[in-house]
C-alpha cells in the first residue's frame, strides 16, 4: 500500500468521539461550548439552505 494512502487512512476503531464547533461566517472565531455570549443563526436568501451562525458583534454589524 501506498504511503500516502496509508497515511490519509483514518482508523474507525480510534475515534470515539467527534466534535463540531461552528464558526462565525464574518470573522471565523469560534463558538466553545463553555462560551457565556449568545450567537445568532440567520437563513440567507442567496446562500446555503442551513442557518449561518454569527457571533452576536458580528451579527449586528451585518443585520441591523
Amino acid at each position: 500500500m501506498p504511503i500516502g494512502r496509508r497515511a490519509s487512512r483514518l482508523d474507525f476503531r480510534a475515534v470515539t468521539r467527534l466534535a463540531l464547533i461552528p464558526g462565525c461566517e464574518e470573522c471565523r472565531k469560534l463558538w466553545l461550548p463553555g462560551d457565556d455570549e449568545h450567537w445568532r443563526a440567520y437563513w440567507i436568501d442567496d446562500g446555503p439552505e442551513e442557518r449561518l451562525l454569527f457571533y452576536s458583534d458580528c451579527a449586528e454589524r451585518e443585520f441591523v
